[in-house]
């Protein structure tokens, strides 16, 4: 696992212990709790430094289980402000955006939020 991954998985699991963390991309299977998947979106240079460091691009799929809309809506309205607040106090990561999108076969409401690490090219 690589450094930036290794951040964004163990800072996910300190912040939401009571959810299923997915640390790469693939089907989580039936979601049975609240779930977060862990996509690597991209890597590019860091144009202050681009000899040395990475800019690396996560998105964190937040997922409910809640099949009603209105609970469902209910906990990502409570669950996605947080995290981004929490998300924020960590120096190492750059909170970009959150989108509202469905997720998987049963289209679950979910989130994706998109952050940003820098990290030396190894």
């Amino acid at each position: 696992m690589t450094q930036a991954r290794a951040l964004i998985v163990d800072t996910l699991t300190e912040l939401l212990p009571d959810h299923k963390i997915v640390r790469v991309q693939r089907d989580p299977g039936v979601i049975e709790r609240p779930t977060i998947v862990i996509k690597q979106s991209s890597i590019i240079p860091e144009p202050s430094a681009p000899l040395a460091w990475l800019r690396v691009s996560f998105v964190i799929t937040i997922v409910t289980e809640l099949t009603d809309p209105e609970r469902a809506e209910d906990a990502l309205d409570a669950l996605v402000p947080d995290l981004i607040r929490r998300l924020e106090t960590v120096p190492a990561l750059e909170f970009e955006s959150a989108v509202k999108v469905s997720y998987g076969p049963d289209e679950n409401f979910a989130y994706d939020l998109t952050v940003q690490t820098i990290t030396p090219k190894e």
